[in-house]
């Protein structure tokens, strides 16, 4: 009967239906019933009405009561009314508006409850975060044994890689939880404590692997727990932090090369004054030494009847020799330096120098020990020959016995750039640690003659090329350095012809 109804009618019939079911038990019972408990039958039925049809079915069922009430049971004779029974019946329709009152009450915390639920199950199935909430598992003496999963959106399970996590307990789907970042510690903490943890942890176990954010919150008895991965923004700050290292050592070479432009170019500067200077004088100091040489050349005819005075002479000439090679040195070594670079075998330019000093090769011993590959490069081979007569005049004089010259090869890197490192060893007694500074710098030498030019025109030769020069640290015997030289020169480009 009642499905046949209207949806207002529907709700209006627990009025009736339940008012009279309380009449009937009151009718129906026992004198005591009737006396003490009408009352509250009635106002059962008023709160059954409230329940499920609402606020104004609930008043429909109270004013029912009444009338229910006064034709039944309060209204022996018909017009008769007594001052308690109207109390009585006030007292009672009051009490029914507060109960209708805390139902409806209840009824709306209710359907606003449900629907926030509604509302935050919708968001949470819709997150492209993962959620889950954990409930704590206690052994008999109260301490967190595990946790086992009340809900899971579906972000969380494709996360995981697990579906129907709901009724599953976290360490037996998820063992690696108890060792990897200590993520069951974790929530039993906050489980605890109550204070809420928000983490970046790296998680590898279980068939899972990457950066996650994870935050924990308390939530009764367990946890809520949000998490996402978030590899790729760890992986973007990995390359970006390599970026940035990588930026910086550039800077650091570039502002390294741009210090040693800058040096070279001062290094010019002051050999072209020098140049300029001599240049200017070199002319009439050539013809100086000229007249000088003849002079004494004269003379030495005229006294070769005099044995004593002819010594003399021979001790001019020989200071004028000397003076001349180092006018000759200092010249050479202001001159401006221009380069014909084209591809040669290395090994070839040091040979032929060192076949220019010791032409028959008794008087000297070269070692090599070298990979024709690696002696592969592009350069200037006249220019870099003095480099090399350079090194090797030095070593002859400097030994007290047979000289030896080792030398090796081996790549190496000009920044970014591919070089070949020449190693050059004599068998001398070696340079004192007070010059070995100094080394390089012009006209410092340990020898008791010579200009100190020799290794100063070999820097310069092999920093127009474009390379450098390292004296490494000494061990034992004899004196090494090392040059440097870029494979390839910006102005050749046939180096893969050869």
């Amino acid at each position: 009967m009642i499905n046949g109804m209207p949806h207002w009618s529907k709700r209006y019939a627990w009025a009736p239906i339940t008012v009279a079911a309380a009449t009937l038990v009151v009718y129906s019972g026992p004198d005591i019933l009737r006396a003490e408990g009408m009352g509250f039958a009635y106002l059962a039925a008023v709160f059954a009405t409230t329940v499920f049809a609402g606020l104004g079915p609930g008043l429909a069922a109270a004013v029912l009561s009444l009338v229910a009430a006064n034709a039944f049971f309060l209204l022996p004779r018909p017009g008769e009314l007594s001052v308690s029974s109207i109390t009585g019946q006030l007292v009672f329709f009051l009490v029914c508006v507060i109960v209708i009152s805390a139902v409806v009450l209840l009824r709306r915390a209710r359907s606003a409850l449900g629907s926030s639920e509604k509302r935050f199950r919708t968001a949470q199935e819709l997150s492209l975060d993962a959620f889950t909430v954990l409930k704590a598992v206690r052994d008999p003496s109260g301490t967190i044994v595990d946790f086992v999963w009340t809900y899971a959106n579906p972000a969380a399970e494709r996360l995981l890689g697990r579906t129907d996590l709901v009724g599953r307990r976290l360490l037996e789907t998820l063992p690696g939880n108890r060792e990897n970042e200590a993520l069951f510690r974790r929530y039993v903490a906050v489980t605890q404590s109550a204070e809420p943890q928000d983490d970046e942890l790296y998680y590898n176990a279980d068939g899972i692997e990457g950066w996650f954010r994870n935050m924990a919150v308390k939530l009764d008895d367990g946890v809520a727990v949000s998490f996402s991965d978030i590899t790729p923004r760890k992986r973007a700050e990995a390359e970006l932090q390599e970026l940035n290292r990588t930026l910086e050592q550039r800077v650091l070479e570039r502002t390294a090369a741009l210090e040693r432009s800058q040096e070279a170019l001062r290094q010019s500067e002051r050999l072209a004054a020098i140049g300029e200077m001599i240049t200017g004088i070199s002319h009439e100091s050539r013809n100086a030494l000229q007249r000088s040489l003849a002079c004494v050349q004269m003379l030495d005819r005229r006294l070769k009847a005099q044995p004593e005075n002819q010594r003399l002479v021979s001790e001019i000439r020989a200071a004028h020799d000397e003076l001349l090679r180092v006018y000759s040195g200092v010249v050479a070594y202001a001159r401006p330096i221009s380069l014909t670079v084209v591809p040669i075998n290395i090994a070839e330019v040091w040979r032929r120098a060192w076949t220019k000093l010791v032409p028959d090769g008794a008087r000297a011993e070269l070692r090599e020990d070298v990979d024709d590959s690696l002696a592969q490069c592009e350069a200037d081979p006249l220019i870099l020959e003095q480099v090399f007569h350079n090194i090797f005049d030095n070593a002859l004089n400097a030994a007290t016995d047979k000289p030896q010259m080792r030398i090796s090869l081996d790549p190496g890197m000009l920044g970014e750039a591919p070089s070949v490192r020449v190693h050059l060893r004599d068998g001398g007694p070696g340079v004192s640690p007070e010059i070995l500074t100094r080394i390089l710098d012009p006209f410092v030498t340990n020898k008791t003659k010579g200009t100190g030019l020799g290794l100063a025109v070999v820097k310069r030769v092999v920093e127009a090329h474009g390379g450098t020069v390292e004296i490494p640290p000494q061990d034992g015997a004899g004196f090494e350095v090392v040059i440097e030289l870029p494979r390839r020169h910006p102005d050749c480009h046939s180096l893969e012809s050869m």
